[in-house]
């Protein structure tokens, strides 16, 4: 069962935003964004470059001041440099941990700085490396640890002082397959505990997984919000993505012949991508002698629903064209 396919959990609006509008200077990074989450929920937060994610996150950290509208976390107020404990957790892109002291050690040096006592500190820090699955390796230097348990590590210290919503920015950066799964699973399973959990990822394929609803921004405004499932389905309904893989790099005759059958590639060689009507039964056939007629051949086809892949690479299409626009 994907996440997608659940009904998010009934906490309640735990993360609120309303007319969040950020500027730097001329530039308008956040435009009017509103949208509500719920407590259990994992929402995935993705969007082209330059789509306002990392401003939306510093927003809700409290480090940057909005021109307009108003962040609130489980009923707080989110100001800029606000000290509430307790509210929001971040998880950011860096390892920030010492890599000379144990895992206990580091989480002992963050739980200092809500001023814990020894009896509290050690019972906090227990139950944090219990929910990241890290117990067992509590006394290891950081600097022994693979790049996954790090970043579980990392997770732990930000669950600390048990906040309502949790930020993980892009955290299977660099790490491997299994080490990213668990992470996913970690954020599931924080989500199961009541945690609002916001995913900034550009693993799309496992947002589509794991995700309960997904916040796509473009533009700095939001321009979709709700389940993979009934996201994709709205958009790409009755089409179908059909992905080529050529034996032989296409020449100069077949690379624009692909491209008015409405195939597109990242580099223009072996592998080639496409939306197709369900109806066009016909189509693999005719690019398959298309391409054949012109002394290549077909190694591999594949034919799937569009994912979020496909309509993100939509919308950073349609920001080009609206660019290349404005410069004619």
């Amino acid at each position: 069962m994907t996440a997608a396919s659940k009904t998010p959990q009934a906490g309640g609006e735990s993360l609120v935003v309303d007319g969040l509008t950020v500027r730097y200077g001329d530039f308008l990074a956040l435009d009017n964004l509103s949208f509500k989450a719920n407590a259990g929920e994992v929402v995935g937060l993705i969007g082209p470059n330059g789509a306002g994610k990392t401003t939306l996150v510093r927003t809700i950290c409290g480090q940057i001041n909005p021109t307009a509208g108003t962040i609130k976390v489980a009923g707080a107020a989110i100001r800029m440099r606000s000290a509430k404990t307790g509210v929001v957790g971040l998880v950011p892109q860096e390892i920030g941990l010492y890599p000379f002291m144990t895992a206990e050690e580091n989480l002992d040096v963050f739980a200092r700085l809500y001023r814990l006592d020894r009896k509290t500190r050690r019972e906090t820090v227990a139950r944090a490396l219990a929910d990241v699955d890290m117990t067992t390796h509590a006394h290891k230097l950081v600097s022994s640890l693979s790049g996954g348990m790090k970043r579980r590590i990392n997770v732990a210290a930000a669950i600390l002082d048990r906040p309502k919503l949790l930020i993980l920015d892009e955290p299977t950066a660099g790490v491997d397959v299994s080490a990213r799964d668990a992470i996913h699973g970690l954020a599931r399973k924080l989500a199961g505990q009541g945690l609002t959990v916001l995913l900034v990822t550009h693993e799309l394929e496992q947002a589509e997984l794991i995700c309960d609803r997904v916040l796509i921004l473009a533009s700095g405004r939001r321009r979709h919000f709700s389940s993979p499932d009934e996201l994709l389905s709205e958009v790409y309904a009755g089409r179908q993505q059909i992905t080529l893989k050529l034996r032989h790099h296409p020449d100069e005759t077949l690379r624009p012949l692909l491209a008015a059958q409405g195939f597109t590639s990242a580099d223009g060689n072996l592998v080639w991508s496409g939306l197709g009507h369900e109806e066009q039964t016909d189509l693999i056939g005719e690019t398959r002698a298309l391409v054949e007629s012109n002394n290549n051949l077909l190694q591999e086809v594949s034919v799937r629903r569009p994912g979020l892949e496909s309509l993100l690479h939509d919308i950073a299409t349609e920001k080009e064209a609206s660019s290349d626009g404005l410069a004619a």
